[in-house]
C-alpha cells in the first residue's frame, strides 16, 4: 500500500505531466454548456454574480432531467 506521500507525489507528477501536455493519467472534463443546460431545463441562473460555471453540486442538479408533472 502506498503511503500518503507517494500518492500525492504521483498526483503532482500527473498534473506536471498534463501542464507539459504529455499524456498521463490526469482526467479533463469537456467544458460545460451551462446557457444551453439552463435553457433546456428552464431554471435560472445567478449571472449577476459573474458565474460562469455552476459548481460540482450544481451541475448534477441541472443535469437531472426534470419530471413531469
Amino acid at each position: 500500500m502506498k503511503s500518503a506521500f507517494d500518492k500525492i507525489a504521483a498526483g503532482l507528477g500527473d498534473a506536471i505531466a498534463h501542464v507539459d501536455g504529455e499524456p498521463g493519467r490526469a482526467k479533463v472534463a469537456a467544458p460545460i454548456d451551462v446557457k444551453a443546460i439552463y435553457k433546456r431545463t428552464g431554471k435560472t441562473h445567478d449571472w449577476e454574480q459573474s458565474r460562469s460555471q455552476p459548481d460540482a453540486q450544481n451541475i448534477k442538479a441541472i443535469s437531472r432531467p426534470r419530471p413531469s408533472v
